[in-house]
């Protein structure tokens, strides 16, 4: 698995009151991965913005599908 893109789309109905918007900021890229098929993958980044950015991950430019029982996306902020 190789992800070496991100997107992001901003909900403008998510600004925070009282902080000024900011575009998205990618303050940790992700990393691109080389692994072999059936191991496990961690994908880590670390973006902001106001409002809150989506995020999508890409594989060869296709969206990986978010759900399902090997699949969990947490967020922390």
């Amino acid at each position: 698995l190789s992800v070496s893109e991100s997107e992001t789309e901003p909900e403008l109905a998510m600004l925070d009151k009282g902080v000024p918007g900011t575009r998205p900021i990618v303050r940790v890229p992700p990393r691109g991965l080389r692994l072999t098929e059936g191991t496990d993958a961690i994908l880590q980044s670390n973006i902001v913005g106001n409002p809150k950015p989506k995020i999508y991950w890409l594989f060869n430019g296709a969206p990986i599908r978010m759900s399902g029982p090997r699949i969990q996306m947490s967020y922390r902020g």
